[in-house]
This record gives C-alpha cells, structure tokens and sequence, in this order.
C-alpha cells in the first residue's frame, strides 16, 4: 500500500527505465505516452554484468508494452524500478546528420508520413489498436507506400525515441558493396582503416593506405583465445589482449641445420589496437555475459559414467586433482658433471590430473628420490600459470595448458603422505588430502593411466628403455641406454609436448553434457577443463578461484632475509631488482640500518624469487649476473645436480690446493724436489730384499780379487827356464791396463 503522503514518481515522455524483474533479469524501457492510469512503454534493450545492450529496432509493435500506474509506482518504491541516464542512441546514429530538404527524397517521404500520423492521431496510436491499423492504412495510401514499411518507420521513430536521425538508413549495419562500412570514426568524421599494413606499405610508409581487414585465421585464434580467459579467468580485458599479444609466434627453419626457429610476432605486424580491441571487447563480453547466466542457473544433469568410474564422486563444485609419480624410462645426461659424482639417470616425473576431465594440470621432474619437496612442486604447477615455465624451456607457443584450484587431493602413499605434504595442502592451502585405501585401484583415479601415455611418447627419445612389445627392439633398447642419453632441455621440450597434445587431442565424448553440447564445448580435455572452472559459483567460486598472488603466499617458502646494498642471498645465489635496490636505499638514508624483507622461494625454478614490497603487493627479484654465470638457468643442469657439481668442483680444487702446497714445502731448501721424490719412491718400491753385508769380508773378497787380477797380468813377465826360448816382449803395460785406481794413487811392483 502506498503511502499517500509520499512523492510518486514523474514518468515524462522518452525517459529511460531500468525495470527488476522477479528472476533478478534488468530491462531498459523507454516510456512513449501516459493516459490515465496508463503508461506506454517500448522495451529498448537490456544490462548484462554492468553493460547496456540494445535491441534492434523492432518493426512490428511487439516491443511496446502497457503499465499500470499504480504497479509501476509500488516497483519503483520497492528498488525494482528506477531512473537511469542511458538514451539507447548508437553513438553512429549521434553522430550522424541528416539531409536538408530536397537532398534525399526517400528520407523526406519517411519523415513526412511519420509527422503525419503523429500530427493527426497523437497518443491515440498508442492507446487504441484499432486507430493504430486504420492510421498505418491511410497514411500508406496517402504517401504511396505499403502498410509494413509505414509501420515499421512508426516503430522505429518510437524506438530510438522521436531522435532526429531516427529514420536515417543505417547502411553501415548492413554491408555490401558500394555501401560505407561499419566501424567507428575519427574525430573529423572518417572512418578508421583496421588491419595490418602489408609489407609494401613498410617499405614505403608515405604510399597509399594498403591495410587490410583481420585474417580469418588471426580472427579464429584471437577468439578462442578470449573466450577461454573470458570464460576460465576474472582477468580484466586489457590483460588478457596484453597477453594475447605477448603470445602471438611465428615459425621458420634454418637453411643450414633444418632447426625449427620460433620469432615473436611484432605489434606492428599485427592490425592496429584500436581495431583488434574493437573487435575483442564485444566477443570478450558476450562470453562474460554467457558465464554469469550459467552460473546463475541450477547444475544440469551429467551422463551416467560407466560402473565404477572415479568420475561418479566427483561433483562440479569441488574439483579434484589426483597426484602419482614414476620414474620414467629414459636416461638424461648432465654436462659439466663428473661421472663418479651422483646425478645421472632416470629422472622421476610427478603429474596432476584433474579427475572431472582429465586434464593435465601440473607436472614435476626430479633426479632423486621421491619425496614431499616434489608433491609440492606438482601442487605449484597445478595451481599456477604455465607460461613462464614454457617461455624457460623455449616452447612458449604451445597451447592446451590449464591451471587452477582444488578442494581434494589425492596422493600416494609414502611421501606423498608425508607431514612437510600435509602442512601445506592440509594447513596452507585449506584443501582436504586423501590417500586411497589399498588394493583399491578404483580409487586413485586415472593418473597412473596419463602417466603411461605420457611415458609412451617419451619413448622415441634416446636412451628410452620403454617397452614396445618386441622383444628384439627392446633388446637393442637396452644395449643402446648405455651409451645414449638426452640433454635436460631436451627432454622437457618432449614431456611439455605430449602434456600439450594430451590436453587438446584426447577425445572425452562421454562426459559431455547438455549444456556442453549447447554451447559446442570441444570434447578434449583442456576445453572441458576450463568449462567447469567457468562454472564454479558462489561458494565455490570464492573459496577455489584464488588470484596467483595468493597461490604464492600459500605454497612457497617464506623466508626472512637481510638485503645490504639492495641484494638479497639464498643459498648461495643472489637477487636484486630496482624497487629492492630503492627501498634498501631508503632504509639505510633514513634509519641507517639494513633492510630485512620477506622472500618467497619458488619450488619449481631458482632463477627469481617474490619479495613483499613496502605496499603489500608481491614484487619480482631476479637472479644477478654472477648468479647466472656460475649457476646458470636451469635448463641444462637442475638445482640439485649444479649443486652436486659445485661440491664436485670444491673437492677437486681441495685436493689441488692441498698436493700444490705440498709441492711448495718439499721444494725449500734443503729438501728434495717433488720429482726426485716420484723417483727415488719408484726404486724403493721395485727393490728387491737382501740379507745385511759386513762390510770386513766385503773388504777381503775386494782385495782378493785385485791380487788375482794383478798377477794374471804380471805372470807373462816373470823369468822362466833358461832352455825355455823367451816369448817375445809384450808391448809396454801402463798402469791402467792393470786395474781401475782412483787418480794420485801409485802401483809399485817387483821385478
């Protein structure tokens, strides 16, 4: 009941109404007439999430409609109907200016027959039908004209309330040739050319305008890409078409090599701004639009899987993620790495699978033992963007990849299970952590199942162990493994592309439902992925659409450093960025003391880290120069194995340092060189065992054996028997002949 006392409402012609219906649904009308205790109404377009969209201009009366004063005034006194500012006038039609008299005959003859009418019935063509059809008749005969172009100039002029250019042919709306398109124009009224400009045109700048419209196969990506951050995202729409740009690559190959090359595509290869977010924005809210009307509907019903599927517990409010690890068949060699240093071998990849779709969210590679780091590792990549990670590895243009939250985990038992796991899932990250009952495969869902699909595309590698059914082949396999690997790159590059294929390529006919079919959802796993994440609502929105800043505060280690000099040490790798720079800066001019700041490690790359700035939000620091050069990027050796080679390369120059000092001592004076060393530690070791020698008898056999060398020399000299004929004499004898004596030394003899 309405109070009487209290001011009604002022319903004046061609003012605009926002009306509530009882579903919650906005409608624009604008007010024609009142007569009495009626007002009439044309329904002029609707609000979708905060944007007027208007309807086309009717040609029948069936957008007209009649109030009742009193319902009217009791809707507006409840909020469902207020007063808005929207005209309902397309800026081009604003824009436009109508012919003078004479100019344009046919424009002439559709505002005469309108005034005619409006002049000799006035508001009874609102209120009275039957004067509407015999006014629409004479007015037809009267103009030589037809009743429906009669009626629909009427309607029209009612639409876009008595505007001045209301009966202007809107020829850009229609298209064709020889007729001006559509588009918007600039501020001295022509028109804005679209598209990229050709290469001729860069050559030669000051030429004609040889721009073009947007290529089909340009327009088909640029619009899934919006509707999958339009439907899967809260991204606002600057973001996403900044993104879409980043994104953009094209591919060539090496004359020489036959290696396939990826560029980034330039802004000024692509049409102008103005024009693509022209285009994008209508597709980017229409799909926005679609969402929330989704949302607001009830849950349709889904297949019935087949009997024991995992799918059957899981509902479209709580998405699930199951987590598996394997140790892959394949061998990756680290460069730089001794052999007898621990590194080499099988690397162990973990997988997170969505168990609605089947999607491949998130994946981990280590070369140790499976343990809680790793299953956090997996979370992480689950719950983050992925294209930083494909920039790392030098696949930036893959597609296919997905990301989001979830309220269930399910792990395996051992570290899966492990307390480090449970503090972060359970405690960090408010999701419930499941382990399924043994000797229960039904309960683990289908990770294991991705995990050997993955492994089976990873087998063409090199080195690959992985069994292919023919005995012979892998017999050979074998023999090949040890002597054949891969590098870290290599084999990411690998795993990278068959997670992508296995998103966009796998065919999930079965679990597509009603509403899916409607909305031509493709039947592969990212698409549906992103389908259900677009449909969390309410509750479920809110408590599992979380931004990555969150993700990050939750999931990585936090860590209170000191930052001298703006640069920050963790493990023996430094960061630093200008804003840290600047605020360590600050706090040392100000206060004189060192600035002490919380960082947060990323559990999947050591290249930067996040920092909380002075405002709250989350900042980058980025590994210095040094740090690059000794650590590297982690693409040709993981944290771990450089790790294992620095302490490999410590202990080698430990022992270089401790042999060189060693070799400066025993080459003082006084003291032998390390080579005569080698050398006399040689003989010592090759020499045989003897008993002691006394060195009297040593004497007396040396003395003996010097007499008897003597005298078998001096014999032939001796006198003989006289009857004897002397032999002749031998030539003469010097001392050396007799024995070796040192210098100075005498012999005397006896003759």
């Amino acid at each position: 009941m309405l109070d009487p006392h209290q001011l009604r409402p002022t319903y004046i012609q061609n003012g605009n109404w926002n009306r509530i219906d009882h579903r919650g649904n906005e409608h624009i009308y604008r007010v024609l007439g009142e007569e009495g205790d009626q007002i009439f109404v044309v329904q002029i377009g609707y609000r979708e999430n905060e944007k007027f969209k208007l309807h086309p201009a009717p040609k029948t009366k069936s957008r007209r409609e009649t109030w009742r004063r009193r319902t009217a005034d009791e809707a507006f006194m409840k909020g469902d109907l207020y007063h808005i500012q929207e005209r309902g006038i397309p800026p081009d039609m604003e824009a436009d200016t109508a012919p003078a008299p004479g100019e344009d005959p046919q424009y002439d003859k559709r505002r005469a027959a309108v005034d005619y009418m409006v002049e000799k019935w006035g508001d009874n063509l609102l209120s009275n039908r039957r004067i509407l059809i015999r006014a629409v008749k004479e007015t037809a005969s009267y103009f030589c004209s037809d009743v429906q172009s009669v009626r629909r100039w009427f309607e029209t002029y009612c639409f876009f309330g008595r505007h001045q250019n209301a009966l202007l042919t809107r020829n850009r709306d229609k298209g064709g040739p020889g007729i001006a398109r559509r588009g918007n124009r600039d501020e001295f009224g022509n028109y804005v050319k679209y598209g990229r400009k050709p290469a001729k045109q860069l050559e030669n700048p000051d030429g004609p305008d040889l721009r073009q419209y947007i290529r089909p196969e340009l327009y088909r990506q640029y619009k899934s890409f919006l509707t999958q951050a339009a439907w899967g995202t809260d991204d606002k729409f600057d973001e996403v078409y900044k993104h879409f740009v980043a994104t953009r690559f094209a591919f060539n190959r090496n004359h020489e090599t036959g290696e396939r090359l990826v560029y980034q595509v330039k802004q000024y290869k692509l049409p102008s701004k103005a024009y693509m977010q022209q285009i994008g924005r209508k597709i980017f809210y229409d799909v926005r639009a679609d969402r929330a009307e989704v949302r607001r509907t009830a849950s349709h019903s889904r297949r019935r899987q087949t009997k024991g599927k995992t799918r059957d517990i899981v509902s479209d409010q709580i998405p699930v993620l199951d987590i598996d690890a394997t140790a892959f068949d394949n061998r990756v060699h680290f460069p730089h790495l001794a052999d007898h240093v621990d590194g080499h071998g099988k690397p162990t990849v973990l997988l997170a699978v969505d168990r609605w779709s089947g999607a491949i969210t998130g994946w981990h590679v280590t070369f140790g033992a499976e343990n809680a780091n790793g299953y956090l590792a997996c979370v992480f990549s689950a719950y983050t963007p992925k294209e930083r990670e494909l920039a790392h590895w030098g696949v930036p243009y893959l597609k296919g990849f997905v990301y989001g939250c979830a309220a269930k985990i399910f792990v395996d038992r051992g570290p899966g299970s492990s307390k480090q796991a449970e503090a972060a899932i359970v405690g960090r990250l408010k999701a419930s952590m499941l382990i399924a009952a043994p000797y229960r495969p039904q309960g683990k869902g289908q990770v294991e199942s991705e995990i050997g699909h993955v492994q089976r595309a990873l087998s063409i590698l090199p080195g690959s162990t992985f069994p292919s059914g023919n005995e012979e082949k892998d017999k050979q396999n074998k023999k090949d493994a040890k002597t054949q690997s891969v590098s870290l790159r290599a084999f990411m590059q690998k795993l990278l592309v068959a997670i992508s294929r296995r998103n966009l390529e796998m065919q999930n006919k079965d679990i597509l439902t009603t509403d899916m079919l409607q909305r031509k959802v493709i039947p592969c796993p990212a698409d549906i992925y992103w389908y259900n994440k677009g449909r969390l609502r309410g509750d479920a929105a809110q408590a599992w659409l979380w931004p990555v800043e969150k993700v990050f505060r939750r999931l990585c280690e936090r860590v209170p450093v000191k930052a001298p000099a703006g640069i920050v040490t963790i493990d023996g790798r430094e960061y630093t960025s200008d804003a840290l720079d600047s605020a360590a800066h600050r706090e040392r001019t100000r206060y004189g003391r060192t600035i002490e700041i919380a960082v947060y490690k990323l559990p999947t790359t050591l290249s930067y880290v996040f920092w909380d700035q002075p405002n709250g939000n989350l900042g980058v620091l980025e590994a210095t120069e040094l740090t690059r050069k000794v650590f590297g990027d982690g693409t040709i050796l993981t944290g771990e194995a450089s790790k294992n080679a620095r302490n490999s390369l410590a202990y080698d120059a430990a022992q270089q340092a401790k042999a060189n000092e060693d070799g400066i001592i025993a080459n003082k004076p006084g003291h032998i060189s390390k080579a005569k060393a080698q050398k006399m530690k040689k003989v010592d070791d090759s020499a045989e065992f003897r008993p002691p020698i006394d060195p009297k008898k040593e004497a007396k056999k040396a003395t003996k054996a010097i007499e008897e060398a003597n005298l078998n020399i001096l014999q032939p000299l001796l006198p003989v028997d006289k009857t004897t004929p002397p032999p002749e004499p031998p030539r003469d004898i010097e001392v050396e002949d007799l024995f070796v004596f040192k210098p100075n030394h005498r012999l005397a003899l006896e003759l």
